[in-house]
């Protein structure tokens, strides 16, 4: 079965593995390194978010595609959809976003999953290719053939097939001399062409020891491609690729990238990510609770969602304080049970505010029966503010008292609080976690939990901000819409999310830059993704170390 794969390591002269996951990021001391964005100011928001003051560069790496981007990019190549099973070939591992990078080592699972979904794209080759190639309708030739697996293997390649070319015509030429009609052949050799490392793996080149240096203008189109639209690039972007070295070119073609629809699904799947509802369609409730609850309603609170964010770039103009924050774009007639105990007045939904309190939000980062009040506010303190939690190694958890003797989780985790090894921890998450309270597991607001009144005031301090009370969750939505920890760790987490890597002190510059360029444009959330895109930093790969490189 592993045949392909087997031939193609041979000739890629590798064991499965492209490279080891790199290690923390080095400060930069080689020539080349990005120069500081500016000079810091002492009473900036930007200067206290991101104080430091040594510019880096990314090390040099390497990707292993998500399987929806590699279901994606085989599509494009075939130029239409492609009946894959349901096999997962890229395990999301166990960091913050599913395409950072975790090892490059790939289990035997995943390998056989790949061969699979590699198959399903040598059967559409029998369809998919003679709709683009005529030639290979009534049987085919050769020339043919290879003309259209030339053009297949180019776009698995994101425009760079090196070599590749050389051994896959070797490899159908190969077929042919064993029998197979040309049909067969071509399905074999788009088979094997699907299963090869440097379709699998995207590359940041490396350089000589010692020398920085920038990424090539097809590295710089792979690169934005995949950080704006979460794909491969498209022909036209590569075909100006020699054109991004130009910092105003690659703000422009950014700018162009963020007004794509392509864009709003990048978007799309970030922000599911970032606050945790990713796994929204994989929900169950307690029956005797919410009855209701079944995929239809799965599907339309995944469906306010999508439409709150579009919302939010459409008619708010992408702006942050709208994405926490706004009372407007909710959709109570799509989901009248979810929205039972809310108070809705004049379009607005007054018991709510912003993405992370729509219901199939708060129902992602619940359980079945429980609202998971720690859960959720863990969560949020990670997520929107950039603060980490880590319980205590010597924490006992039977100090904490069970469901039955208290009335609510308000009173349960005010009692954990008083133990002194647990009030560190729960004196940051219990404000978040105790506001949430008035939604319960499946998102539904409440006053009451069973027959106790829920209090959900409270008041905390962040790192950044002046403490603040507030008397609800919405309050503190909008209190979080405008401060400057929650702006800082959203571009943070952006960051993340278009590098793979967490920032260091090396990347505070940056940081910096792009927190500024977010303030001047009114904090539309596009302009984080523009900023990081036209920074030095997006460009410039530290050398790699002796023995590196692909």
């Amino acid at each position: 079965m592993l045949r392909s794969l087997a031939l193609l390591l041979v000739l890629a002269g590798c064991e499965g593995v492209i490279g080891e996951p790199p290690a923390a990021r080095r400060p930069s001391g080689s020539p080349g390194a990005p120069p500081l964005p500016d000079e810091p100011l002492a009473d900036d928001p930007a200067t206290r978010a991101f104080p430091g003051t040594d510019a880096a560069a990314l090390p040099t790496r390497v990707w292993r595609l998500t399987d929806a981007e590699y279901r994606a990019l085989v599509e494009d190549a075939l130029g239409g959809p492609v009946a894959f099973e349901d096999d997962l070939l890229v395990a999301t591992g166990e960091g913050h976003y599913a395409n950072e990078l975790a090892g490059l080592r790939m289990p035997r699972a995943n390998v056989e999953a790949l061969d699979a979904l590699a198959a399903a794209a040598g059967a559409a080759s029998r369809t998919r290719l003679p709709e683009a190639f005529p030639c290979l309708r009534g049987g085919g030739t050769d020339p043919c053939a290879r003309d259209a697996l030339a053009a297949v293997t180019s776009r698995l390649h994101r425009g760079d097939a090196g070599d590749a070319r050389g051994v896959l015509d070797a490899r159908y030429g190969l077929l042919r001399a064993e029998g197979l009609d040309v049909a067969d052949a071509l399905a074999e050799a788009v088979h094997t062409a699907a299963m090869m490392p440097r379709v699998l793996f995207r590359t940041e080149g490396s350089a000589g020891e010692g020398r920085a240096r920038r990424l090539s203008g097809p590295e710089q189109a792979r690169a934005l491609s995949y950080a704006l639209h979460g794909d491969a690039p498209s022909a036209a972007l590569l075909a100006r690729a020699d054109t991004l070295r130009d910092a105003s070119a690659r703000e422009l073609e950014a700018r162009r990238m963020v007004a794509d629809p392509r864009f709003e699904r990048r978007l799309q799947g970030f922000l599911a990510e970032w606050l945790g509802y990713q796994f929204l369609d994989g929900t169950t409730k307690n029956d005797a609770q919410h009855p209701w609850y079944d995929d239809a309603v799965i599907a339309a609170m995944q469906a306010e969602i999508e439409a709150f964010v579009r919302f939010v770039l459409d008619e708010r103009g992408g702006a942050f304080e709208a994405l926490l924050a706004s009372q407007e774009g909710h959709a109570p007639d799509t989901l009248p049970e979810a929205y039972a105990g809310d108070l809705v007045e004049e379009g607005r939904v007054r018991t709510r505010a912003g993405l992370a309190l729509l219901p199939g939000v708060i129902s992602a980062r619940s359980g079945e029966r429980a609202t998971k009040p720690m859960k959720r506010a863990q969560l949020l303190l990670e997520r929107l503010y950039c603060v980490e939690i880590h319980a205590p190694d010597d924490v006992d958890f039977t100090l904490a008292p069970s469901e039955d003797e208290v009335a609510t989780e308000r009173e349960r985790f005010e009692q954990v609080a008083e133990v002194r090894s647990c009030a560190g921890c729960h004196g940051a998450l219990n404000p978040i976690g105790f506001a949430l309270e008035s939604y319960d597991a499946a998102g539904v607001h409440r006053t009451h939990d069973g027959d106790a009144r829920i209090d959900p005031s409270g008041s905390m301090g962040l790192p950044l901000s002046e403490s603040t009370s507030f008397e609800d969750a919405v309050a503190l939505m909008r209190w979080s819409a405008t401060s400057v920890d929650a702006r800082a760790c959203f571009v943070r987490n952006v960051f993340e999310a278009t590098f793979g890597v967490a920032p260091d002190a090396g990347a505070e510059p940056t940081l910096r830059a792009t927190y500024r360029a977010f303030e001047a444009a009114g904090f539309d959330v596009r302009e984080v993704f523009v900023a990081l895109a036209g920074s030095e930093y997006f460009l410039v790969r530290e050398a790699a170390p002796a023995g590196g490189g692909e």
